[in-house]
């Protein structure tokens, strides 16, 4: 009951439209993608609760449920790095260049990311949102972030995850799908790599301990199994061969950005390999070894902002003097 309970209220929070605080135009922030945008987990970390005791004579089902009925919900609306208000998101960060450059607009936030999403399933969210846009509710859509494709490396159906050519068909359709928006001004769209998933496969993260002092590579092996395709490597070769992968799916969204550029002139895409160039460590990490924790979230933010060019930037102390204000 418990579980039922925690599905109806993340559906609910999954379908909330949230927004800053001003009155006169509306405009609409979205974010499409996967558990790292919903902030999955977020609200734990694998440094700070290892000393946490689990219920005696668990069976691994066992502790894999309890472990969803502790931490179930996603965090959209507190520490993802694109839409939470409880962190420098890029939500907040946009709210607060409205209140410079718009001091009267209103700007609402429609994350609409799904744990386990892969790149087949951003078509529904693109619909979703523009369903949205159609309502006739928002001047225009001002940003959209899109991160999405480590499930697709992730995928165990396939000897080298989801394959090129059904994430490539996907990817065109959501951008055919946004280009239908009509409005006045660019779509803008910011689309990040996906992050050096065999990373979590070093020594030192395998061997630290989650909660009840169970090691990252136990969890990793035995109850979530989030992507023993890339993360159960063993040698150097195999590294490579995992990241490799990695590569070739980024190799695909940056082709792709390219080519809706050219197609849709409506559309201002811009991709980036930031999430890709840095290392994952421990510290960024929630209880089950694998998501980004609050601290990660809150990096991600930080680093993807400035590879966004269509919003003045400003210091990290006048954010951090103004955001608790700015909702």
């Amino acid at each position: 009951m418990k579980l039922i309970l925690s599905l109806l209220i993340a559906t609910f929070f999954s379908l909330n439209i949230y927004a800053s605080e001003a009155s006169g135009p509306i405009y609409l922030m979205a974010a499409l993608g996967d558990s790292i945008s919903a902030a999955f987990l977020a609200n734990t970390s694998l440094a700070k609760q290892s000393k946490i005791e689990l219920p005696p004579f668990m069976t691994d089902q066992d502790m894999k449920n309890w472990i969803h009925a502790q931490n179930f919900l996603d965090n959209k609306k507190t520490l993802s790095w694109t839409s939470g208000m409880k962190t420098s998101s890029h939500f907040a960060k946009l709210t607060q260049y409205f209140h410079r450059t718009e001091p009267t607009a209103i700007l609402k936030m429609y994350n609409l990311a799904i744990s386990g999403s892969k790149s087949q399933d951003l078509v529904p969210q693109a619909n979703q949102l523009y369903k949205a846009m159609q309502s006739g509710n928002y001047k225009a859509i001002k940003y959209i972030t899109v991160l999405v494709g480590a499930n697709d490396a992730c995928n165990q159906n396939y000897s080298e995850g989801t394959p090129i050519s059904m994430m490539e068909d996907s990817l065109k359709t959501v951008f055919s799908i946004l280009a239908q928006i009509k409005q006045d001004e660019p779509i803008r769209i910011l689309v990040s790599g996906i992050p050096k998933i065999p990373d979590v496969g070093y020594p030192e993260i395998q061997m630290a301990k989650s909660i009840g002092g169970i090691s990252c590579n136990y969890i990793q092996t035995h109850l979530f199994k989030a992507c023993t395709l890339l993360t159960t490597w063993k040698t150097k070769p195999e590294y490579e061969a995992s990241v490799a992968i990695v590569v070739q799916k980024n190799e695909l969204l940056r082709r792709v950005v390219q080519e809706a550029n050219e197609l849709y002139p409506n559309l201002s895409v811009v991709y980036t390999d930031m999430m890709f160039d840095r290392k994952i460590s421990v510290k960024d990490l929630a209880i089950d070894c694998f998501h980004p924790n609050q601290i990660a979230q809150s990096i991600i933010s930080e680093k993807l902002w400035p590879q966004q060019p269509w919003f003045k930037q400003w210091s990290k102390k006048i954010l951090a003097r103004t955001k608790n204000s700015a909702f």
